[in-house]
């Protein structure tokens, strides 16, 4: 296939002139700029490129593209009501944000300077502190291996840091920090795959876990569950899912039979689990399941495809995402909620892959990933669900560039990604 740079072709947008460069292919115009980094979607978990050229008919026009220009992976609420993002931008609402961004309610803003690679996991504390994991390795132009803290003003690095991607994170009723991911020795400790950060320094959890942690979950119980591929035990045996009992990693039942991409708990503090597996021991559990405390419950039957995201509110509502089409045998357009009976769709539900979810206090539910339409309605990679449609959020016109000065557009920094999810390409 041949292409060729075509010059930068000037636009009428918004009223503005605006000049785009293009590239020419044997199949038509595909955005320039692309950066490839590895490791998304879950799921497939081959390669992402940022941004994606998408077909003319699935495109967004005008300003409303302007959600996030590439995928966001990562996504979570804070209790003040502002919400962060994470993943392989470099703008959000047509905001400079390398990497990550907030939205206060009115507009999306940076923090700081961002930081230098993919973010994969964000949790938010209590005292409004946004921790961060992915593949950077720097935050706020200051050496942060992997993971990183945002006080408000600042970014500051934990310890060392880690030395290779961190897919998972969670806060654990001790004020600690729980990291996953695909990461060797921390320091002198022995321990891989998942370590813990006390404030002051990091903590193994055993000697680790023996492959890469995707997904963490904390019960109300302060028990600490890790997902992922790795297994635990017999190697003969499934497992890909554990607890932690304060000295040693246990499995709950009889394990899942392959990946693990997401876990959540529910309000009655049941743990939920989701992923690519289809089987609990000899229980058919199609890539979602309940831990009861004695064994992993179906819902329903399932989901068709991975479920790449898992989210269970307060008020028992379990909501999943992925890149399923349909759950309980009924189109489910890659996400759906579950009603206690059954699986319900969340109206015709989005046009691509949904990367994570979200919910806030006053029980929105957020959804992140790589579509571009969300209940039928334009939205760049990220929506909000109100419990009756869903909405984009957070559109602001683009930066003008002056007719007069016309210049390519220069992509932020993004040097090659270093080697709870998220691309991972595990296989079982």
């Amino acid at each position: 296939m041949r292409t060729a740079l075509l010059s930068l072709l000037p636009l009428l947008r918004g009223g503005a002139l605006v000049f785009l460069g293009l590239l020419l292919s044997g199949q038509g115009v595909a955005a320039t700029g692309a950066v490839v980094f590895p490791g998304w979607p879950p799921g497939s978990r081959a390669a992402a490129v940022a941004p994606t050229a998408q077909p003319a008919a699935n495109r967004p026009a005008g300003d409303e593209a302007e959600g996030a220009d590439a995928t966001v992976t990562s996504i979570a609420c804070a209790p003040g009501g502002e919400v962060y993002i994470g993943g392989l931008f470099g703008m959000a609402g047509g905001v400079p944000a390398n990497f990550i961004a907030r939205w206060d309610g009115v507009a999306w803003s940076p923090l700081g300077t961002g930081l230098n690679g993919p973010v994969r996991a964000i949790v938010v504390d209590s005292l409004g502190h946004v921790y961060v994991g992915g593949q950077f390795t720097t935050a706020g132009g200051q050496p942060a291996n992997r993971v990183a803290r945002w006080d408000g003003a600042q970014w500051s690095a934990l310890g060392p840091g880690l030395d290779n991607t961190v897919w998972a994170l969670a806060l654990d009723r001790r004020g600690g920090l729980v990291a996953g991911g695909q990461f060797g020795p921390v320091g002198p400790l022995e321990t891989a795959n998942i370590a813990r950060w006390d404030g002051t320094q990091w903590n193994a959890l055993a000697t680790g876990l023996n492959s890469t942690v995707y997904a963490l979950a904390v019960d109300r119980r302060g028990n600490l569950y890790a997902g992922g591929k790795f297994r635990v035990g017999d190697e003969a045996t499934s497992s890909r899912v554990a607890r932690w009992d304060g000295t040693a990693w246990r499995v709950p039942g009889a394990g899942l039979n392959t990946l693990v991409h997401a876990l959540g708990v529910d309000g009655g503090g049941n743990v939920y689990a989701g992923g690519e597996f289809v089987k609990s021991g000899d229980v058919t559990v199609n890539r979602v399941a309940r831990w009861d405390g004695t064994s992993w419950r179906a819902l329903g039957t399932g989901a068709n495809n991975t479920v790449n995201t898992l989210v269970a509110d307060a008020q028992g509502h379990v909501y999943i995402g992925g890149d399923f089409t349909a759950a309980d045998g009924a189109a489910a357009n890659r996400v759906a909620t579950w009603t206690g009976t059954r699986w319900n769709p969340l109206t015709t539900g989005l046009m691509g892959g949904v990367s994570a979810l979200a919910t806030d206090k006053r029980g929105n539910v957020y959804a992140v990933g790589d579509f571009f339409k969300a209940g039928g309605v334009v939205a760049t990679r990220i929506a909000v669900w109100n419990g009756q449609r869903w909405a984009p959020l957070g559109y602001s016109a683009p930066p003008v560039v002056p007719a007069q000065q016309p210049a390519e557009p220069v992509p932020p920094t993004r040097p090659a990604a270093p080697a709870r999810a998220q691309s991972r390409t595990p296989t079982p």
